[in-house]
């Protein structure tokens, strides 16, 4: 197995962001990664955003329509998942613009449990940073203080590992966009897509996350949305009542910190 790619997706307008983080990716020896130009959403025609989403499914789902910055993002992390089928690599490291690496990302990303994991022909997501809840067993041990965990809740894409079983499966069902990039719980539900998080976590956000270069009007589309689907509703009632009935009394339930909250994803 070669080195693992690592796309990172960033606008052209923010040539600052791509110089932070391309030195701290320099800094940390990971050399070779890729610039990956990001879909700016707020550019696009509304008759181009309405062409690239599935309005049905999204506003009965989500209770509104998406951002321009939502479609935008979606598609840029769409576009890093045709960049890794592309090529030969059984997974890919996808890093948005503002993530901040510690330096223990390169080693974890040559540990062979980690690597045979993601090379399975299931799909599967890892993310690398922090999930809102997870189970506290069974656990896939790496080399401590490192442990891979089953995710029970979780958002935010600003780094994680996906593989080939995974791109293929979401670059179909996205095609047109149903789900929000980040909203890692509803396409497990819905999809199967395998996610887990790794513990501790090694990406975090950078300042810069504090303000987006992809959505600046999220927060006014969240405020402005109606009440979610009833469909929605059910599946993630099922799932808090499964949480706390089966999962916490067998597997145990823990919660990580808070490291900001999707627009959609917060419960």
């Amino acid at each position: 197995m070669g080195p693992c790619p690592i796309f990172v997706i960033n606008l052209t307008a923010a040539g600052e962001r791509w110089q932070r983080i391309s030195a701290h990716l320099r800094g940390l020896a990971l050399d070779g990664f890729q610039r990956l130009e990001a879909v700016d959403g707020r550019r696009l025609s509304s008759e181009q955003r309405d062409a690239k989403v599935d309005r049905a499914f999204f506003e009965g789902w989500y209770g509104r329509a998406p951002s321009a910055g939502e479609v935008g993002c979606t598609l840029s992390h769409l576009g890093a998942y045709e960049t890794l089928l592309d090529g030969k690599a059984p997974f890919a490291l996808v890093l948005e613009d503002d993530a901040e690496l510690t330096n223990h990302v390169l080693p974890l990303l040559e540990q062979d449990a980690l690597r045979t994991w993601l090379a399975a022909d299931t799909p599967r997501v890892l993310l690398l940073t922090q999930a809102d809840r997870y189970l506290a067993r069974p656990l896939l041990e790496l080399t401590e203080p490192y442990r891979i965990a089953v995710v029970r809740n979780a958002w935010l894409a600003h780094g994680y590992l996906i593989n080939r079983a995974g791109a293929r499966l979401l670059l179909r069902k996205q095609s047109p966009i149903r789900f929000l990039v980040d909203d890692w719980m509803d396409l497990n539900m819905l999809w199967g897509v395998d996610v887990r998080c790794v513990l501790p976590n090694p990406i975090h956000l950078h300042e810069t996350a504090q303000n987006s270069s992809l959505d600046d009007g999220r927060e006014s589309v969240r405020t402005a949305a109606r009440p979610r689907s009833f469909q929605r509703a059910i599946r993630r009632s099922f799932r808090r009542v499964a949480d706390a009935l089966f999962y916490k009394l067998l597997f145990g339930i823990r919660k990580g910190e808070s490291q900001g909250v999707s627009a959609d994803s917060a419960e």
